[in-house]
């Protein structure tokens, strides 16, 4: 029973916070994985590391990813504890979007700057 309370009281932290507070959280969220996807390929042998050091960051600043997250909010749901639309419309939504934007804006700023620094456009 205490690992009940102990999940239902962390998933609560996670639906917590106010709509655009997640959304702000799931941008920089999705900025953190989408440079982890970035700097595995040329990682070679560390590339375990970057996934830990990368998701650990995520975690310590209390980010919101549309992954992790779900599975807590998904518990308090499935419990009763909270809504569905609570699930949907408080986590999901803001989140998933912010994860969206925050990887996209990251992909495109470091394409258009592989783009512009290119040698032979020169």
């Amino acid at each position: 029973m205490e690992a009940r309370e102990a999940f239902a009281i962390i998933s609560a932290e996670s639906v917590g916070p106010a709509w655009p507070t997640l959304f702000l959280r799931g941008v920089f969220s999705g900025w953190l994985i989408a440079m982890m996807v970035w700097l595995l390929p040329g990682a070679d042998s560390a590339r375990v590391w970057v996934i830990v050091m990368m998701t650990y960051l995520v975690a310590l600043a209390g980010l919101a990813h549309i992954i992790v997250g779900s599975a807590e909010v998904f518990y308090l749901a499935v419990t009763g504890a909270a809504p569905w639309s609570a699930y949907f419309g408080e986590f999901l939504l803001p989140v998933l979007l912010g994860n969206i934007i925050g990887g996209i804006t990251l992909v495109a700023v470091v394409n258009h700057a592989q783009v512009m620094s290119d040698p032979a456009d020169s």
